[in-house]
C-alpha cells in the first residue's frame, strides 16, 4: 500500500520510528509503526492512543479539526512536561505555524525525552486524514537533525496524498 512503501523509504533514509496516525475526537490514534533498529527508540505500538495536542501526529491534523474538537482540547488541558502546550493562545499559535509551514515538531511535550516531526496527510477531496511522522529519542532529534528531516517527511506525506488522489 502507499502508506507502507512511503513509511519503509522514511525509515530507511532515517533509521528511526515511523509512525503513521488519524485523529480519534481530541486524541491520535496510531494505525501503523515502523520500529527504528537502534537499541533506544521511541516506542509506540498500533493502537496507541494520546492526547493530539503534544503529539507530532496530533499538530498536523488538528489546524483542520472543529471547533468543537479545538475547544475540548482546552477544556481539558493536562501538563506532561514543563513543555506541554497548556493554554489557547499557546495551541492557536502553534496550529497557525503548523499550518503555515506544512508540518509539526514536537520538542518533547509528552514525554520519554522523545521529539519528531509529522506532516499530514490528504485525500482526493483535500481532506487531511492522517500524518506521517518520525520520532527519535531527543538525543539523537536535536533542532539541526529536525530541519534536515522535515523535507523528508513532508515528500512521505506528499507521496501518500498522491496516492490517495490529493492533487494540491
Amino acid at each position: 500500500t502507499a502508506p507502507a512503501a512511503a513509511m519503509r523509504a522514511l525509515a530507511a533514509q532515517t533509521r528511526e520510528t515511523i509512525l503513521l496516525s488519524i485523529l480519534h475526537g481530541t486524541e491520535v490514534l496510531y494505525v501503523d509503526v515502523i520500529d527504528s533498529p537502534q537499541p533506544v527508540r521511541a516506542h509506540t505500538q498500533p493502537g496507541d492512543r494520546a492526547p493530539a495536542s503534544c503529539l507530532t501526529t496530533g499538530k498536523p491534523l488538528l489546524p483542520y479539526a472543529s471547533p468543537a474538537v479545538i475547544d475540548r482540547i482546552v477544556e481539558n488541558f493536562e501538563v506532561f512536561t514543563p513543555l506541554t502546550i497548556t493554554t489557547r493562545e499557546q495551541l492557536e499559535k502553534e496550529l497557525e505555524r503548523v499550518r503555515r509551514k506544512g508540518f509539526a515538531f514536537n520538542r518533547g511535550e509528552w514525554g520519554g525525552g522523545v521529539r519528531g516531526i509529522a506532516a499530514p496527510i490528504f485525500d482526493g477531496r483535500g481532506e487531511p486524514v492522517a500524518a506521517i511522522s518520525v520520532g527519535a529519542p531527543g538525543e539523537r532529534m536535536p533542532e539541526t537533525v529536525m530541519r534536515t528531516v522535515a523535507p523528508m517527511v513532508i515528500e512521505a506525506a506528499r507521496s501518500i496524498s498522491r496516492e490517495l488522489g490529493h492533487r494540491g
